[in-house]
Parts: C-alpha cells; structure tokens; sequence
C-alpha cells in the first residue's frame, strides 16, 4: 500500500481513514493542500489493498465464524430505494459479506448467507 509514496505515510493513513468516513476527496484536498489525483490514487491503492486481504482471508475461509450478525440497510438513491443485506464477524467486527436487492425479500437474505457460508463449504462440506 505504501510502496513507492513520497508523502509521511501518517498523512496517507489520515486520508484514507477520512475517505472511508466518506469525507469528500475535495474536503481533503482542500484541508491538506493535496492534488485530488494523489488523494483518488491513495483511494484506490486502499482499495486494492483491502480487496486482496478480503480474497486471501475471507474467501480462504480462514475466519472463526462462531458469531456473525446479518443486517439489511434500507437505501435512498435518485428516485429509488435498494436494499443492503451486510454480514460482520462479531468478534473482529469485520465485514465478511454483503449484496444488494432493489426488494426486501427472501432472496436478499439467501444471497448473503450464501456469501457467508460459500468460503467454509470449500474446505468442509455444507449441506445444503
């Protein structure tokens, strides 16, 4: 993630904590005197950091899944409304899974279960 930066890798770290609090990129780049392509690249680069530990901690199914608390979020958008089904590992409250439906239905429900159980089922058997 810090490879190759040239700012103190604290100022990078506030950044991205303020962007994951969804502070705007102009905000940061007005408060710290940044160019807003650094802030979209330090952005980005998080990103990418947090989707390979996803893929090699979650998907590996290398979680205590003991406890998970599931949840779905009703979302307002431009003239409509979606929902968010999340999952979160209780003990690290990690966000292990999570989809959207433009319906609060069954589906929504089973789509995240099966988010959750698919990492686990790959190295014992689940019944279905």
């Amino acid at each position: 993630m810090f490879e190759g930066l040239r700012k103190p890798m604290d100022l990078i770290v506030i950044v991205v904590t303020l962007l994951s609090y969804g502070c705007p990129v102009q905000a940061i780049v007005h408060a710290f005197g940044l160019d807003e392509r650094t802030v979209a690249t330090w952005r980005d680069r998080a990103g990418q950091h947090c989707q390979r530990v996803h893929e090699a901690i979650v998907e590996q199914g290398k979680l205590d899944l003991v406890h998970v608390q599931a949840d779905e979020i009703r979302v307002k958008g431009r003239k409509m409304v979606a929902w968010m089904g999340l999952a979160m590992m209780v003990s690290t409250r990690l966000w292990i899974a999570g989809t959207v439906s433009r319906s609060r239905e069954k589906e929504l429900a089973n789509a995240l279960l099966q988010q959750v159980r698919e990492p686990l089922c790959a190295f014992a058997p689940c019944s279905s």
